[in-house]
């Protein structure tokens, strides 16, 4: 059967935001590549005028074929001013079908919570407002204006701002501009209008994606890195699947081994899979999936390894040159993907065909990454109270100290709450009690990202050192009456952190894994229930540092207000008491139950 093509954002942003010698082509395709109905001509005459030259990457965040936002930026290093030490700079263009105001935002979720953004308004057309928001959704001028103003030109039809900024201002009202390779991507935020001063916008005339800023034009971007390195690719899928109408169901496609043979994968040889991309059909429904690795010819085995999981906000990864994760003979054969759908508002015959395309090659790279699981990932807290406050695991020092034989590399760390998160973070401490590394969300928004990628460079895990996962919750944001309890319905809750490192390693031939009441009391983590309300967890973002002004106070208009709150359908009720809610969650736990059966029987080999 013919899997199905999926029209992608990140295709668009692949063709045009890799610094290399065909970007100045790119810019006619944007805002509909010269539709008669929506003419491009003005976008068109700005850039070669105007802005060509001066930018060496490009993307175009669609509202529509002919509807969006044209993004063009360069790393910058300020050479010729001593005072400001040669710093890097960003120099960004944005250009947007308005004839009044736009704003930009650097977002931790996708989301306008915890967003730092600039606003520019016709009205006030000889500056640009620095302004970040905080959890009443209005912005608030920061005390330090750090973008500046380069130039601006609008038309009847067009409006395009340049500005440029430090990367790193030291500000904690500004979110870094994180440019290391390897680094997830920065959310971003874009809206606009066509009055002279900003106000909210609607459902419309806003949009979202992610850029992974570089100064280095030699860094390919991920079509480019696997169009040189990958031989194949083949996927794993569900093909026209009809969501159930019913609220939360987990549903599993298999990839067997006469599949993989179908689609080109060698027979009896062990490949490398060195990138993994998500072909998400219907966003508003996958909640989030999960990937795992069997060992037998159609996923059957009780020992299975997790290779991928996604969340919404989550792009492609590519892996180091030297790292990738291994399939073939002696290692996963088969492919289970588990979708967990949400159908909320029961709509019935919603096919889906979501795919993760994995992309390999047979020379085998020397080192092999794995999925690491923190918290409560089998969700043991099933029917327990959340409450509000700070829900703590504790993984023993006597996990790394057991299994790790030498230092693991942290690649990604993903943070995974549902609904009522509010915030999370997860904490490396060596064995002198030192906290020697910190991944904080801030804001965590579940109906815009339900796993948020933490931005940060690669780190090491040590034998001997041990974690501190720290999940937040404000049920009363839900006015749920304190109702909602742990379990694996969105409705309900998790904590959860995924990580993805390198090397891999296992204990008695079961992944690593620390988790809350496993049978392996080396590497079972400990639940401290919250005492009150108070959170441990202060706040990095939206303080500052500065007495230049005295008190922040929301700006008199409400420019994005909640409209990036609803770019993904919320998908949030009242918890009731629906069998079918029930009887996917019992389906899911049996496998995690079979988990636990075959943990037991080895506990006696450690």
């Amino acid at each position: 059967m013919k899997l199905p093509v999926f029209p992608m954002l990140l295709s668009l942003w692949i063709a045009s935001a890799s610094g290399s010698s065909d970007y100045d082509s790119t810019y006619y395709y944007y805002f509909g590549g010269g539709s008669t109905d929506h003419p491009n001509d003005d976008y068109i005459e700005w850039y070669e005028t105007t802005a060509q030259g001066f930018y060496n990457a490009s993307i175009f965040l669609s509202e529509t074929s002919t509807h969006g936002a044209a993004i063009h930026w360069s790393i910058i290093v300020d050479d010729d001013d001593d005072d400001k030490d040669h710093q890097q700079f960003l120099q960004l263009a944005i250009a947007v079908r308005a004839t009044g105001w736009l704003g930009f935002g650097l977002s931790e979720n996708g989301g306008m919570r915890g967003a730092d953004l600039f606003l520019f308004e016709t009205a006030q057309p000889d500056q640009v407002r620095d302004a970040h928001v905080l959890d009443e959704l209005q912005p608030i001028t920061d005390c330090r204006q750090d973008w500046e103003l380069q130039a601006w030109h609008g038309t009847e039809e067009f409006l395009m701002v340049q500005v440029t900024r430090v990367l790193d201002t030291g500000d904690g009202q500004d979110r870094p501009i994180v440019t290391a390779a390897g680094v997830p991507p920065t959310r971003i935020i874009v809206a606009w209008g066509d009055t002279p001063q900003a106000e909210y916008h609607g459902p419309h005339h806003r949009v979202r994606g992610a850029i992974q800023w570089t100064p280095e034009e030699a860094v390919l971007d991920f079509a480019k890195r696997m169009q040189q390195d990958a031989a194949q690719t083949f996927r794993v899928a569900a093909i026209n699947y009809t969501i159930p109408a019913q609220e939360t169901k987990y549903a599993d496609f298999c990839l067997n081994v006469t599949d993989m043979l179908g689609q080109g994968v060698p027979e009896g040889q062990p490949i490398s899979i060195i990138g993994v991309e998500p072909l998400i059909d219907q966003l508003a429904h996958v909640h989030h999936l999960t990937i795992y690795g069997f060992p037998d010819t159609s996923c059957e085995s009780l020992e299975r390894t997790m290779v991928y999981v996604w969340g919404p906000g989550e792009e492609a990864t590519a892996f180091p040159d030297d790292v990738a994760l291994y399939a073939g003979p002696g290692y996963s054969t088969s492919f289970l993907m588990e979708v967990h759908y949400d159908n909320v508002h029961l709509v019935p015959d919603i096919q889906d065909s979501t795919a993760v395309q994995f992309y390999y090659t047979t020379e085998m790279r020397p080192i092999e990454a794995s999925v690491l699981q923190l918290g409560d990932p089998f969700v043991q807290l099933s029917g327990t109270a959340v409450g509000a406050g700070d829900h703590i695991f504790s993984c023993p020092s006597s996990c790394t100290g057991t299994i790790l034989t030498e230092p693991v590399t942290i690649l990604r760390e993903y943070l995974h709450m549902h609904a009522h998160g509010a915030q999370a973070r997860n904490e490396v401490v060596r064995d002198d009690g030192e906290v020697v590394h910190l991944a904080q969300i801030d804001f965590f928004d579940f109906h815009q990202q339900g796993n948020q990628a933490v931005q940060q460079d690669p780190y090491q895990v040590l034998p001997g050192d041990s974690f501190r996962t720290t999940c937040r919750y404000q049920s009363v944001r839900q006015d749920d009456g304190g109702k909602v309890q742990f379990g694996l319905s969105s409705r309900e809750e998790m904590c959860i952190v995924f990580i993805l490192y390198y090397p891999r390693q296992t204990f008695s031939g079961l992944p690593w894994t620390c988790a809350y009441n496993i049978p392996f009391e080396f590497c079972a983590s400990t639940w401290e229930a919250p005492s009150a309300t108070e959170t441990t967890m202060p706040r990095l973002f939206g303080t500052t540092n500065t007495t230049e002004c005295s008190e922040l106070t929301p700006s008199t208009s409400s420019v994005l207000g909640n409209a990036t709150e609803s770019i993904v359908p919320t998908l949030m009720q009242e918890p009731s008491e629906s069998s079918n809610t029930h009887q996917s969650a019992n389906a899911h736990s049996s496998i995690w139950k079979s988990w636990m059966v075959v943990a037991t029987i080895l506990t006696g080999m450690v």
